[in-house]
């Protein structure tokens, strides 16, 4: 499918960017666009206005960080990361999700437990990346953003049974909590311990993701989805956490051995989505409140993950349940910002573009104000971070039963930057919003100019049509126009008869005149010859 890019006008501003679909698409796959280097830096724009240790990050996967335009538009742009599913348990699991990657012995407090076989090489290939450009840039650092260490979906379902073989029992509460004691500890010391080569990379992570249910607003349990097994391999909404314990224990569990094995600058975070719901909110806030009141327990922020409309979302609700996390004493980020467009969008009409880019950008600048007028309350706002880089890679093109995505169908557009890597009007509501409004002026400019272009057309296309029928020659009486022979074929029947008539009866005159004077001058002859006769017999 093609998709539109976006023009720029005013190369002071770089900002007037009007889309026109018959103009410029999208760069073919394999194809490397240039990154507007000439842009201000966004990181730079928000921390001059939030502070310097606000977070501006980007989740990439390691497919899209693999590519050296991505990598370039991150360092120019983001002072963060967040992988996207590199560090999720399927993934650390070697994505061996029907069966166990393989077992081996390891020591848990003393005591010798059967653990499975992990695989770091896709997160590590990815810090790699960011470690190489912080070793370089020590003036520009990446920090990275750990997701996640407990979710019920992207967690393999053998885990959980004994033996690590799903068509087994379960495991006990105390057992499974000596499973994830040893897989929190694995994972923290990995990318964040002492020896770790990764060491001062991260600022946070994400301990427990989405535990609170949309349907009751309280903890997600295994029985969300009555058509969803739990002997999946995977799951989309039942948690197998629960199903073993039935309470909320492994997610208080979960920040206590978080808060043991992670160094005390790296934040730790719950972090969830329909984080505006009001309902939601109070299942959220229990969550908190109940690690908080945990002696060994750790809990520093609220993960907002910002997956949210550019039509029907109430900033309204936003500032106040914002308000609530905050004040159960954390810090609040959005984790995994995006707006999915209207039903309405249509990628390949230039004013629908401009319409939902429009809107977008709005959207974007009013929660982002939204955010600065809380900190300027007092609150802890740590920052955001945009679920994704270009348009293209974004989770809303496709759908999935594991994490969500596209419901419509339609393409969709929900980040800053296209899939040129050219900067939307999103850009700019966190750079310098004035230039929405130009952008809004410039469009419509360009609208009045084509009209009275496509006006004038018509005009000169009319008076050229007359001037024609001006100069036509005069057909005589017997001459048929080819649009008359068109348009009345009957009527050259008729024209043509009478012609036809008039010549035939003009032949036969003139047969009868000549017939006639031959016929007199032969009986001029006769008298003659006659007279001749008489005079000799006289």
């Amino acid at each position: 499918m093609k998709r539109n890019t976006l023009i720029k006008i005013g190369s002071a501003v770089l900002a007037a960017l009007l889309m026109t679909s018959h103009l410029l698409t999208a760069c073919a796959e394999g194809d490397s666009p240039e990154i507007e280097t000439e842009l201000t830096p966004l990181r730079d724009a928000v921390t001059a206005v939030m502070g310097e240790d606000t977070i501006v990050g980007a989740a990439c996967t390691k497919d899209e960080l693999s590519r050296k335009y991505i990598q370039q538009l991150i360092e120019h742009h983001f002072n963060a990361v967040t992988f996207g599913n590199e560090l999720k348990p399927d993934a650390l699991f070697g994505y061996s999700n029907g069966t166990v990657p393989g077992t081996h012995e390891d020591e848990l407090n003393g005591k010798t437990i059967t653990v499975p076989n992990m695989d770091f090489s896709r997160a590590e290939y990815m810090c790699d990346i960011i470690k190489k450009w912080n070793d370089e840039n020590p003036d520009k650092i990446i920090k990275i953003r750990g997701h996640v260490l407990v979710w019920h979906s992207q967690t393999p379902e053998w885990f959980f049974h004994v033996d690590y073989d799903k068509n087994k029992d379960y495991v006990t509460p105390d057992e499974m909590s000596e499973r994830l004691e040893w897989y929190i500890r694995e994972v923290l010391t990995h990318f964040t311990g002492e020896d770790s080569k990764y060491k001062g990379m991260f600022y946070g992570w994400d301990v427990v993701n989405e535990a609170i249910s949309d349907g009751t607003c309280k903890y997600r349990t295994d029985t969300e989805n009555a058509n969803e097994s739990l002997l999946k391999d995977t799951h989309g909404s039942n948690s197998s956490w629960w199903h073993v314990y039935q309470s909320n224990r492994f997610i208080i569990d979960a920040f206590r051995f978080a808060n043991k094995y992670a160094p005390a600058d790296l934040d730790l975070y719950y972090n969830d989505y329909n984080d505006t719901e009001l309902s939601k909110a109070f299942g959220i806030v229990e969550l908190i409140n109940a690690v908080k009141a945990t002696p060994d327990a750790r809990i520093d922020g609220m993960g907002m993950q910002g997956h949210y409309s550019s039509t029907d979302m109430n900033e309204g609700k936003f500032e106040t349940c914002a308000k609530q996390y905050l004040e159960c004493g954390v810090k609040v980020m959005i984790t995994e910002w995006d707006l999915k467009a209207a039903d309405s969008y249509d990628s390949s009409s230039e004013e629908s573009i401009v319409t939902e880019y429009t809107r977008q950008a709005r959207r974007y600048e009013t929660l982002y104000k939204k955010m600065q007028k809380l900190q300027e309350k007092g609150y802890d706002i740590a920052g955001f971070t945009f679920w994704g880089t270009i348009d293209k890679f974004s989770w809303l093109q496709s759908r999935s039963d594991v994490g969500g995505g596209s419901t419509s169908g339609n393409t969709q557009c929900p980040l800053l930057f296209d899939d040129d890597c050219k900067a939307k009007p999103a850009y700019w509501a966190f750079v310098d919003s004035d230039h929405i409004t130009d952008m809004q002026k410039a469009f419509k400019e360009k609208e009045k100019a084509e009209k009275e272009a496509a006006s004038a057309e018509e005009v000169t296309e009319e008076v050229t049509e007359v001037s024609t029928e001006e100069a036509a020659p005069v057909e005589t009486e017997t001459t048929v126009s080819e649009e008359q022979k068109e348009t009345a074929p009957e009527t050259e029947a008729v024209t043509e008869e009478p012609a036809k008539k008039r010549t035939t009866g003009g032949i036969i005159a003139t047969c009868v005149i000549v017939a006639l004077l031959v016929l007199c001058g032969s009986l001029l002859t006769q008298k003659l010859r006659e007279k001749k006769d008489i005079k000799k017999h006289d």
